[in-house]
């Protein structure tokens, strides 16, 4: 209800839907002096106060940079991007790639400043600043940044130092041996040579005792220095020895001065440890008992306060291995059938590559192999230049086909018995199942069903199970006998051999009527269990009726009544067994009276 006299107004009656509620009121509308367009603040009466801004569109988009003249790898330079109106996003731009943050390049002040660290040739721009609102957006001027890349080049040589220590009363000289041969005397057990390539070679130390007139030589240490001469020739060829020799590359300029090196392996950046020294001011890098993973490229960049360059690249030669040895056998298995083909490779981590040697050469190839070329087999691996070995063995283990030998000329199962054909009760009785080949198992099978000892008392195998045993034949151990023979990589059954044991004849089984009709016909059957079958008679009142397993009487009579007995005979086993039967006839009635 206050306005400032000192502010234009305006009021008014005027319907407002505020949250889908119609309202009416008089309104006085307060206008604020900005550098914006306008900003009304609405006041009605009954009605809280509600406002509502406008934005301006950007414009007088700028760049200013905190520096112009850089060094590359020494300088740092910041970018402010400045805008009129209400700006809400910034985004940088360098040529047509955008800007983003990372270890170098860091954003400030809600995007509007842009600080790039240790600046490199590929910084120089041109850089963008497009900056943004809801209404608007708009690009500034391309600004370009002046870095220096120039390297001026000079001449650089360095000293190594070695040192040795023997223990000695008194104290021990020292004299120092290159490829075995006097290089220097250093008596205090120091040495010191100029780093040059011609000093390349296998460093030893010789302690002198001069009173007790001996010496002790320490084990050689390979050296190999490697000059980059204009940050970048290479002046030997490097051969070396994986885990023996100690590469040194120097990085030299031509002219000017140089302030710094660093060096690098690939695309990474090398940093001291205890397999890689750095010395003389970064210009010397020593690698000790080099790996085949310090082949390079080694890059070696030197810089200055106005300039920087990078040498031309250097590989070193790093002779390795042999290592993980692998025997590769085709095709894999543990166990192999006879008459299979076989073929055994051996292969190595090794450079140069390395001479593999069998009884035979390079590759073994056992075609249709026979169990004789059961055995182990061993590839030597040998690199010619580290002198180093490796080896490699695998067992093969070759398993003949199954046979069981009945003659020299025929191949299959026998089954061996001294008698087939047994008295029940009374004899024993051994098969044996000969097998032409390695075995694993035997299974003994008698008409289709496996035989287990535990099953029968009377049953018992051998303990490789060849020889099966019956003690005390029963009839029911007749029938046809397999054996079944397992290997690796086959198995195979026997051919059925036939056991007949010899018993009966069992009490017969008769069957007949207990009456019969006179006029009529009766038949009497009789059969009995015994091997082999049995033969029969027929007894009627002491005397032989019939002589077969069945009676017949065609016409039945009264005096046929009486006990009827059949008697089965084993001519084998010579036993007898009867079993009877009675029959009663009875007589047709032939009148009926009545009697009072």
């Amino acid at each position: 209800d206050v306005v400032s006299p000192d502010e234009p107004t305006m009021a008014g009656h005027t319907s407002v839907n505020i949250n889908g509620e119609q309202m009416e009121s008089n309104i006085i509308i307060l206008f604020l002096h900005t550098s914006l367009t306008f900003s009304p603040f609405f006041m009605m009466s009954a009605i809280k106060p509600f406002c509502f801004s406008f934005t301006e569109s950007v414009s007088n988009i700028l760049i200013t940079s905190s520096k112009t003249d850089l060094v590359e790898f020494n300088s740092s330079v910041t970018l402010v991007c400045s805008a009129s109106g209400s700006p809400t996003s910034f985004l940088w731009f360098n040529g047509s790639s955008e800007v983003t943050a990372n270890d170098r390049v860091h954003f400030t002040d809600g995007g509007s400043n842009l600080t790039i660290i240790n600046v490199t040739r590929f910084d120089q721009g041109p850089f963008r600043c497009l900056v943004s609102n809801l209404l608007s957006n708009g690009t500034s001027d391309p600004v370009k940044l002046s870095i220096s890349c120039e390297l001026l080049i000079s001449n650089l040589s360095e000293n190594i130092f070695f040192s040795c220590k023997a223990d000695s009363k008194p104290p021990a000289r020292y004299h120092w041996l290159v490829n075995g041969a006097l290089g220097f005397t250093g008596g205090i057990g120091f040495g010191v040579i100029d780093a040059r390539t011609s000093q390349s070679g296998n460093y030893s130390c010789q302690a002198f005792n001069s009173r007790t007139l001996r010496y002790e030589t320490s084990q050689p240490l390979s050296i190999t220095i490697v000059a980059i001469d204009s940050v970048g020739k290479l002046t030997n060829k490097i051969n070396l020895v994986e885990f023996n020799d100690t590469a040194v590359l120097m990085c030299s300029v031509s002219k000017g001065t140089s302030s710094s090196y660093q060096w690098f392996n690939g695309s990474s950046m090398i940093t001291a440890n205890e397999h890689l020294q750095l010395s003389s001011g970064n210009s010397i890098l020593t690698i000790r008992n080099v790996t085949r993973y310090d082949q390079g490229p080694y890059k070696c960049n030197v810089s200055n306060n106005v300039s920087n360059d990078i040498s031309a690249p250097v590989n070193l030669n790093i002779n390795y291995g042999p290592s993980n040895a692998k025997m590769t056998v085709m095709p894999v298995s543990s166990i192999y059938k006879g008459g299979s083909n076989i073929t055994l490779s051996c292969s190595a981590d090794s450079s140069p590559p390395a001479m593999i040697t069998w009884m035979i050469d390079g590759i073994i190839e056992l075609q249709d192999a026979t169990e004789s070329d059961s055995g182990n087999y061993t590839c030597l691996i040998q690199n010619t230049v580290t002198l180093r070995f490796s080896s490699k063995t695998t067992a093969i283990q070759i398993v003949g086909k199954f046979g069981l030998v009945h003659s020299k000329k025929e191949i299959g199962w026998f089954l061996h018995l001294q008698k087939s054909n047994l008295m029940d009760g009374v004899e024993t009785f051994s098969l044996s199942c000969e097998v032409k080949g390695a075995v694993d198992m035997i299974f003994w099978w008698r008409n289709g069903e496996i035989l287990i000892s535990a099953d029968n008392n009377n049953t018992a195998f051998s303990p490789d199970n060849k020889t099966l045993t019956i003690t005390s034949a029963q009839h029911s151990d007749g029938g046809n006998y397999q054996c079944q023979a397992f290997n690796a990589v086959s198995n195979l059954t026997s051919d059925k051999f036939t056991v007949t044991i010899y018993y009966g004849p069992e009490t017969p089984f008769v069957y007949g009527p207990a009456f019969g009709e006179t006029g009529r016909q009766a038949v009497f059957n009789c059969s009995a269990e015994s091997e082999p079958p049995s033969t029969f008679l027929w007894w009627f009142n002491g005397s032989i009726v019939a002589n077969r397993s069945n009676h017949t009487i065609n016409v039945l009579l009264l005096n046929m009544s009486g006990e009827y007995t059949c008697e089965a005979i084993n001519s084998v086993t010579g036993k007898r067994s009867t079993k009877s039967t009675t029959l009663t006839v009875i007589g047709l009635l032939s009148s009926v009276s009545l009697i009072v």
